[in-house]
């Protein structure tokens, strides 16, 4: 059970870092525990508070803004 919850979603996510952008990466990345969330809230029956959705809400969008403002290695700061 160890190797199938935790070893191999890291190989796979390994796998698509080195396939894709780190910003697709790191939104999608952002995308787990919503989806987490949503498979409890199917599969068990379990509901979430409104403070759970807040904080939900806020990782999700804490990931997107740090993942739409990172720089590339080409981009340089100018200082006026």
């Amino acid at each position: 059970m160890a190797i199938l919850s935790t070893a191999f979603p890291y190989t796979l996510e390994m796998f698509a870092l080195t396939r894709m952008p780190a910003k697709t990466f790191g939104t999608l990345m952002s995308l787990e525990p919503a989806m987490g969330a949503f498979m409890g809230m199917i599969f068990l029956n379990e509901h979430l508070t409104l403070t759970q959705w807040f904080a939900l809400f806020c990782i999700i969008g804490s990931s997107i803004g740090s993942a739409s403002t990172m720089k590339t290695k080409n981009e340089t700061v100018e200082i006026n």
